[in-house]
């Protein structure tokens, strides 16, 4: 983390140079463009206004009902009109409140139930968990978690991840957002992580060792059985 951050210092200083900084202007306004026309330009008549027609972007994705076979648009359609009601029940619902929902904390604990179980925890594990709105939250909340647990458990201050620079980029964020040390490692020739590499990067401070199953660029699985 310290080498990230010395690094960016002097990446700041660099811009900050007179000769250095309208430079680097151009080539920010030339990729924000790049940016903006992958986003906005895609589809024809798109525009930032709330009188959108959400067609204009359907029409842009490669996988749409017209391009599927038959039986797998019909049954993509069934799954969607499914969504749909399921999200139209319980739309004005909120969690946090489970004595006025009961009916969503028990949806949550079976769910949970269930990952637990497919992962390996029987009925009377120790397995917890909650929902989450996507993979990134989840990372971020498993990593303020292990970092919690750390500090509680075995009185670690300064907590590290160990992680391979083909993990997921929301590790990264999370290193930031809570204090936590990256202590970045190469994977193999093979694009996967090993039990030996994490090895030599373990301390007293680990308290989390990331494996990809899969990673996030490529696609392979990280020796998760060698790591753990």
């Amino acid at each position: 983390m310290a080498r990230l951050g010395a690094k960016r210092q002097v990446v700041q200083a660099v811009r900050a140079e007179p000769f250095v900084s309208p430079q680097a202007q151009r080539q920010l306004a030339v990729a924000y463009a790049q940016v903006h026309g992958l986003v906005w330009d895609t589809a024809p008549g798109a525009s930032c206004t709330l009188s959108l027609q959400l067609e204009l972007y359907m029409v842009v994705d490669p996988l749409t009902d017209k391009t599927l076979a038959t039986k797998l648009a019909e049954a993509l359609r069934r799954h969607r009109q499914m969504l749909t009601d399921v999200f139209t029940m319980f739309s004005t619902t909120n969690p946090l409140h489970a004595d006025a929902w009961p009916s969503i904390r028990q949806m949550e604990a079976e769910v949970v139930a269930m990952t637990a179980s497919m992962l390996g925890g029987g009925p009377s594990s120790t397995v917890c968990g909650s929902m989450t709105s996507g993979g990134t939250e989840s990372i971020l909340l498993a990593m303020k978690a292990s970092r919690d647990w750390a500090a509680a458990k075995r009185g670690v201050r300064q907590p590290e991840i160990i992680i391979a620079r083909s993990a997921h980029a929301a590790y990264f964020k999370a290193a930031e957002y809570f204090a936590m040390k990256l202590v970045v490692v190469q994977p193999g020739k093979d694009l996967r992580l090993s039990g030996s590499t994490v090895r030599r990067a373990l301390t007293r401070n680990t308290a989390v060792v990331v494996a990809s199953a899969p990673c996030f660029p490529h696609g392979v699985v990280d020796a998760v059985e060698d790591i753990a």
